[in-house]
């Protein structure tokens, strides 16, 4: 019923369905195109739940200005399909879907919660396809610092929040199944220099998200020095960004050919409450990709040396001191 409803949506939004080596896919061609098109398109990967439900909104806000192929993956979408593939055969097939559609062979890509997963494949396995990246509430990164995995596998189940990700997200049959027999963190990590490869970037977190360490990976991103943009939003949860309005127009106009940084245009004063400072007085709406505060370790050894450490010896390092 799930996979149907899913359809009805995505026809209702304009989208084709296809299907390349076992691999559904939708692809939706934007309005005023004639001959090949010279914008990437998007490439959007879903994340757990309900499969492409939750994000008609997203969906709609990508369609306005790029192509968009969307991913299917029935096996983190409660569809009982416990055929999980490769990131090797995974990433063939996208390799067939960018050569189909793209003109360039490249794509913006775009990962929500588990989508940065594929991302995360994509930049390690072809980076050359990745000409821009948007990852949003990004499961991917700092995956050894524990706080992601103990609360998708081991909830306490203390809050709503916890009650709900346990009981309709990871506690179902299929979902369970991918985390505890598929789900290898050196394998999904997302590192900052993995990034740095990508001409432009964008990650957007949510500052009360009970899944993803969201403070820890804007602190973490700004040590290491890479030039994405991280908007941290306060007081959004997991999963929130995608009913947003202003945030959407906000990504709509990040998309659009030829636009440059997100902190490049103002935001209205009725969104300013949601986006983190440095200082608790700013005295312009310009440059919001800020961060709210210094994160606090148990210990004193980490600094901003960890730009010279070697790749994942920071992480190493991070689990010693979070246990």
């Amino acid at each position: 019923m799930l996979r149907l409803a899913c359809s009805f949506l995505m026809l209702c939004l304009g989208f084709k369905a296809g299907r390349i080596n076992g691999l559904t896919y939708w692809y939706s061609k934007r309005d005023g195109f004639a001959g090949p098109q010279k914008t990437s398109p998007v490439l959007f990967f879903h994340g757990l739940g309900v499969g492409l439900i939750p994000y008609v909104a997203l969906l709609r806000t990508l369609a306005k200005q790029r192509s968009v192929i969307v991913v299917e993956q029935p096996w983190i979408a409660m569809s009982l399909d416990f055929d999980v593939p490769s990131p090797e055969s995974f990433l063939e097939n996208v390799r067939l879907l960018l050569k189909r559609f793209s003109p360039n062979g490249a794509a913006c890509v775009v990962g929500h919660s588990y989508g940065s997963v594929p991302a995360a494949w994509m930049c390690h396995q072809m980076p050359e396809a990745v000409q821009e990246l948007l990852l949003l509430d990004p499961v991917s990164m700092l995956l050894a610092e524990p706080t992601t995995v103990r609360t998708m596998l081991y909830s306490d189940r203390s809050s709503w929040a916890g009650w709900f990700s346990w009981y309709f997200v990871s506690g179902e049959v299929g979902t369970a199944y991918v985390l505890r027999r598929h789900f290898h963190w050196y394998n999904q990590v997302l590192f900052a220099s993995d990034i740095n490869r990508v001409t432009r970037s964008l990650v957007v977190l949510g500052g009360s998200d009970h899944i993803v360490p969201s403070t820890s990976i804007a602190e973490h991103l700004e040590c290491i020095g890479t030039h994405a943009e991280v908007l941290l939003l306060d007081g959004f949860h997991h999963g929130q960004l995608l009913w947003t309005p202003w945030l959407l127009s906000r990504i709509e106009k990040w998309l659009s050919p030829g636009s440059g940084r997100l902190h490049d245009a103002k935001i209205g004063t009725e969104c300013w409450e949601h986006v983190s400072t440095r200082s608790s007085t700013p005295t312009s709406l310009m440059s919001p990709i800020i961060f709210s505060r210094p994160l606090q370790w148990q210990h004193q050894e980490l600094d901003v040396s960890l730009a010279k450490t070697p790749r994942g010896q920071y992480f190493f390092d991070l689990l010693a001191l979070r246990t």
